[in-house]
């Protein structure tokens, strides 16, 4: 009984992973994701913001999880090729963003 018992819930894991593994290989290798927002001001105006890692504390939604947190600035800070680290709390966690190309738009469309 106790063997009938195992074999059953052996074939029933096995057949589980199978189940799994054929719904995974269905599935394409990459995702994308993308967002969009809606704000009134002029785009050179948010590029100046973004583009500028000395003004960081302005958005960044990290900042107000950790108001301590510590931050680094690598490159001249602004434009192509500056990066910015920070490590803070628990909730801040540690991170790293680093600018790779940065173009001026005159409109949103």
């Amino acid at each position: 009984m106790i063997r009938k018992l195992a074999i059953t819930l052996f074939l029933l894991i096995v057949a589980a992973v199978i189940g799994i593994l054929a719904i995974a290989g269905t599935r394409p290798p990459t995702y994308h994701i993308e967002r969009s927002a809606s704000m009134t001001a002029p785009p050179a105006a948010v590029h100046a913001i973004l583009n500028d890692f000395h003004r960081f504390h302005e958005w960044s939604p990290w900042q107000h999880l950790d108001p301590d947190m510590k931050t680094t600035l690598g490159g001249s800070g602004v434009g192509t090729g500056s990066s910015l680290s920070w490590v803070g709390n628990a909730d801040a966690g540690e991170g790293k963003m680093t600018i790779t190309e940065s173009t001026r738009r005159t409109s949103w469309r």
